[in-house]
């Protein structure tokens, strides 16, 4: 006969602060979106959601601020080069505030910034 384990009662847990969050606005002709925490697989649509809505509204540049990102996958990158490629078309000019640490190693493996234009916090707010 086998035994089958349980798991003992869990305590009241408070729940868990989201692993990514976004904050989106415009400023004049620009529109800012930033990203921080995790960019992966299980959180890339609710941003591209709001690059997606942020571009409807034809903003002369779209600005992606993923100084706050602390971990990045496949499918961030691809969202970044996606963003990259519908602004294009739409006439917006698009802009990366790349992330730091692990997050930027990510960027720079798959040598991105030959297609996609990244910029420091202080040029992004000088236009």
């Amino acid at each position: 006969m086998s035994q089958s384990a349980s798991l003992p009662p869990q305590a009241h847990q408070p729940p868990l602060a989201p692993l990514l969050t976004v904050r989106s606005h415009s400023h004049g002709t620009t529109h800012h979106i930033a990203v921080a925490g995790e960019l992966d697989i299980s959180s890339v649509e609710e941003v591209r959601r709001v690059t997606e809505q942020a571009l409807r509204g034809k903003p002369e540049t779209l600005l992606l601020d993923l100084g706050e990102l602390t971990f990045c996958d496949s499918s961030g990158i691809h969202l970044v080069l996606d963003t990259d490629r519908r602004a294009s078309a739409a006439s917006v000019r698009f802009r990366v505030i790349a992330p730091r640490g692990s997050a930027r190693r990510t960027f720079e493996i798959c040598q991105i910034s030959d297609r996609v234009t990244f910029v420091t916090g202080d040029a992004a707010a000088t236009g």
